[in-house]
Parts: C-alpha cells; structure tokens; sequence
C-alpha cells in the first residue's frame, strides 16, 4: 500500500514538473461563468459569517459601567 503512494507522489510531482515547464501557445481569460461562480462563492461566505455572527454568540457582550465618569 504504501508503494502506492509513493509512486502517486513521484508520479504527481513529475507531472507537475513536466506541465509547468510546458511552453503556452495562446492566452486565457475567463469565462463569464467563473467570474459568477467565484462571486458567488464569496457572496456566500460573507453571509455565512453575517448570519452565524448575528445568531450565535461570537463576539463578547460588553456591559456598560455605570458611574465612572
């Protein structure tokens, strides 16, 4: 089993080797799609926090002190 993984590592780091090294022929941009996926991704995780912040007893109350002025 372990040979397994140890082939899987060499294999994986040949390849990223081998592919980083590769010459690129064109350019990328992307697509409308991934630009909506990652906005909504992020959308998703502020509201998250927004709703589990609001709800949940995150942060610490402070009690105001009386008189000491």
């Amino acid at each position: 089993m372990v040979q397994y993984i140890r082939v899987g590592r060499m294999v994986n780091r040949h390849d990223v080797s081998v592919v980083g090294q590769m010459v690129t022929t064109g350019s990328y941009f992307p697509h409308c799609m991934e630009f909506t996926v990652t906005i909504g991704l992020v959308a998703t995780g502020l509201l998250s926090y927004t709703l589990i912040t609001r709800y949940f007893p995150v942060f610490a109350e402070t009690i105001p002190v009386q008189g000491s002025d």
